[in-house]
């Protein structure tokens, strides 16, 4: 990952799913990176109150399989939704891994950090299609930062259970992304 430093961007990297530190997970743990945490979020609204599709998750909160960060990861960790994503899924593997496809097409619902980096790399693109971010003058991760905790703060109903405005002890999960700004 270490290579990824001359690319004009940060990289949005999943930091896994065994519900521990991210400080051993590759590449989430290299600098250089912003570390994308899941979290659950089943309507898509502020204040917790969609309906969970089981019992390990409850709107608006960490997920139990994300790892996490810490204060020394404070300034490249973000969250985004990351339980039962909509994702394409090979018809083949419908019923392996665990998997039920949807019977109307070739998706699945999908769980695990790697569902949560795509949509803070699509904030990502869209603030450079914007103009406003570049790595050259080390702009994009700190106003991507920047943005979303001024958000977040600025509407305190928006984020989840595990931000840094509801934290849970020892684990910093980041503030959740806001894309609707570029």
């Amino acid at each position: 990952m270490s290579s990824q430093s001359s690319l004009p961007w940060h990289m949005p990297a999943a930091p896994g799913n065994q519900g521990r530190s991210m400080m051993d997970s590759s590449p989430a743990n290299c600098n250089g990176t912003l570390a994308v945490t899941s979290v659950s979020d089943y309507d898509g609204l502020p204040g917790g109150l969609g309906t969970p599709a089981d019992e390990t998750d409850l709107d608006d909160t960490y997920t139990d399989f994300s790892n996490w960060g810490s204060t020394s990861t404070a300034s490249r960790t973000i969250a985004g939704p990351g339980r039962l994503i909509l994702s394409t899924w090979s018809r083949k593997a419908c019923g392996t891994y665990g998997m039920e496809c949807v019977s109307w097409g070739p998706w699945a619902f999908l769980s695990g950090t790697s569902m949560a980096a795509p949509h803070v790399a699509s904030v990502v693109a869209r603030c450079y299609r914007a103009g406003v971010c570049r790595k050259e003058d080390d702009t994009e991760m700190s106003k991507i930062m920047a943005m979303t905790q001024q958000y977040n703060l600025a509407n305190p109903g928006y984020g989840f259970e595990g931000d840094p405005s509801r934290p849970v002890q020892d684990k910093y999960f980041g503030y959740m992304v806001y894309g609707d700004r570029w």
